[in-house]
């Protein structure tokens, strides 16, 4: 059984994806009718470091908004490190979960068979 994570730091990460999607959806301008989700973060256990996983849809808009995303990162991060209020603020790196897309298309295959 794997060892589990203190709860702190399922805080810190369930704090960090909140406020770090509430920036992203706010201050980015993002075209319309695209959703962009932040679906896990990894913090850790000194703080310094954290992997955010994000999803976006429609999945035909993913690299266009993953790179105005990646363009802008500095900047969002400084956003970000004025609401944390930690000894550290932790080193964001963010990358695509492809984890939300398969499931989604599983479920329409699913779909698909079920019609049949």
């Amino acid at each position: 059984m794997p060892p589990k994570k203190p709860h702190r730091l399922n805080q810190i990460n369930e704090f960090i994806k909140h406020k770090f999607g509430e920036i992203i959806n706010q201050k980015m301008e993002l075209p319309p009718g695209v959703l962009v989700s932040i679906t896990n973060v990894k913090t850790s256990k000194d703080l310094r470091y954290a992997k955010a996983g994000i999803s976006i849809y429609p999945l035909d808009q993913t690299d266009a908004v993953f790179g105005a995303i990646c363009r802008k990162i500095a900047h969002l991060k400084f956003l970000l490190h004025q609401q944390i209020t930690f000894k550290f603020a932790p080193e964001i790196k963010i990358y695509i979960d492809k984890n939300a897309q398969k499931a989604f298309e599983i479920e329409q295959l699913l779909d698909k068979l079920k019609q049949k």
